[in-house]
């Protein structure tokens, strides 16, 4: 019967100190803060709003609360944390303790307008300056803005060039060539002059080089070629052929451009 009465009286003792465990267990109440925790039954003063104590805004001595209208101090003000940048979109007019601003703006520091003061990235308003014309030699897939730096990709053949070739004395290219373009004209040039006194026009698309069929006077060109990397060098394959009776025909031909 003893034993009973010391078991039960030990039970009992575990809960009683099991109890008052629980009713002393001190934390942060406020289900608003960051470290809210649900199991303690008295707030501890240790609660974070956005990262801050609060002992830091509110008074010493002052009782904790939860309401909606944010924390209630011991003098009966109201600490709000909220953004107070007007210039942000989610700005707070009655906050009164610095939290979380929403500042959209181009965060990308390649960009023209890069925003340190942004917060919140927007893509769609960065700004790239740069050459927006694909047909252009320095082209910029990025760029979204036309600063007026497109260079005319015919730049690179324009100038005064010495002709070598081995199409013979039938179709004597003019020697030296000079290459002119029109900037009110989209990818075509005007070699001056070409073949018997007489111009050529030529259609460049990026590095290449193509002279559509032409006539001079019997002599029918065409020619496809490319300039090289250090552009001081024009190469042209040459088709051509000869209209007189009996003397004349088809063939082919090399030619060289070799810039002065």
């Amino acid at each position: 019967m003893k034993q009973l009465f010391y078991v039960s009286a030990f039970a009992l003792i575990t809960l009683i100190s099991l109890d008052s465990c629980k009713r002393d267990f001190s934390a942060c109440t406020d289900p608003k803060a960051d470290n809210y925790n649900s199991a303690a039954v008295s707030d501890d003063g240790s609660c974070l709003y956005a990262g801050l104590p609060l002992d830091s805004f509110l008074a010493a001595g002052g009782s904790f609360g939860g309401g909606d209208s944010g924390i209630i101090g011991g003098g009966g003000d109201t600490a709000r944390v909220g953004c107070m940048d007007p210039n942000a979109a989610n700005y707070d007019s009655t906050a009164n303790i610095p939290g979380f601003c929403i500042i959209y703006g181009c965060l990308d520091t390649a960009a023209n307008n890069y925003d340190s003061s942004a917060t919140v990235n927007a893509p769609d308003s960065c700004v790239y300056f740069g050459c927006t014309d694909p047909r252009a030699e320095n082209y910029n897939p990025k760029a979204n803005f036309d600063d007026g730096s497109c260079i005319d990709i015919r730049q690179k053949f324009a100038g005064t060039w010495d002709v070598t070739h081995n199409c013979g004395f039938r179709v004597n290219l003019e020697d030296p060539m000079e290459i002119l373009f029109d900037p009110s004209e989209r990818d075509t040039v005007t070699f001056v002059p070409f073949l018997n006194g007489a111009n050529a026009i030529g259609l460049v698309d990026k590095n290449a080089l193509e002279i559509p069929l032409q006539i001079f006077g019997s002599v029918e060109v065409e020619a496809i070629g490319s300039i090289n990397a250090a552009r001081d060098q024009i190469n042209l394959d040459i088709d051509y052929n000869i209209t007189i009776p009996f003397i004349g025909g088809p063939g082919t031909c090399k030619a060289t451009f070799d810039k002065q």
